[in-house]
């Protein structure tokens, strides 16, 4: 009775996923010499084809315009400009009335 050892699932990285799915969408690729290449399995790659085409509608839904973080930041900083401009009016202010009362 041969006894096999149990195979180890190897996790690919996304830039080995990558590889895999330009090598076998090549023009001149052979599917099998790929799969050997990379020692995975056919379905392995059709996993890799369907998370290659789901990251790409995801990204390609997104659409145009500015991360919603940037958007923050910006108002966040046109506050802040807003409000330092605030504050230099009341200083001035603040100044010029401790002078008409004596307090300068």
């Amino acid at each position: 009775m041969n006894e096999e050892t149990p195979r180890r699932r190897r996790r690919l990285s996304a830039e080995d996923k990558w590889q895999i799915f330009t090598e076998a969408s090549a023009k001149d690729a052979k599917i099998a010499d790929v799969l050997r290449r990379w020692r995975i399995d056919s379905s392995q790659l059709a996993r890799i084809r369907t998370q290659v085409k789901e990251g790409a509608l995801t990204q390609l839904k997104k659409g145009p315009g500015r991360n919603p973080k940037d958007q923050e930041k910006e108002a966040l900083k046109a506050e802040v400009s807003r409000l330092e401009d605030a504050f230099k009016e009341v200083s001035i202010e603040n100044t010029l009335l401790r002078k008409k009362s004596g307090w300068a």
